[in-house]
């Protein structure tokens, strides 16, 4: 890997991070309804609070994705092979 791709890495490392770190949770009781994001270790308090995973897992994916395709695009090019 070279120093962007690396750097690409890193930071697609921590966006992923925070993201877990302070998750979107959901309310279960009496209704499901989404609740605010906060800290994993210290959940929204209420009655029936879970980890919101429908809106957690789609920018988490998309963190992946477009990290991915630019470390795909910020690889070291090649030369082509001249055949001589």
């Amino acid at each position: 890997m070279n120093r962007k791709q690396l750097m690409v890495m890193w930071i697609v490392i921590g966006v992923i991070g925070l993201m877990c770190l302070f998750p979107p949770w959901e309310e279960t009781y009496p209704l499901r309804s989404p609740a605010s994001y906060a800290l994993i270790f210290s959940p929204p308090i209420g009655l029936g609070v879970r980890l919101d995973l429908a809106r957690l897992l789609p920018p988490l994916a998309v963190a992946i994705i477009v990290g991915g395709a630019l470390i795909i695009t910020f690889r070291d090019r090649k030369p082509p092979h001249s055949g001589q």
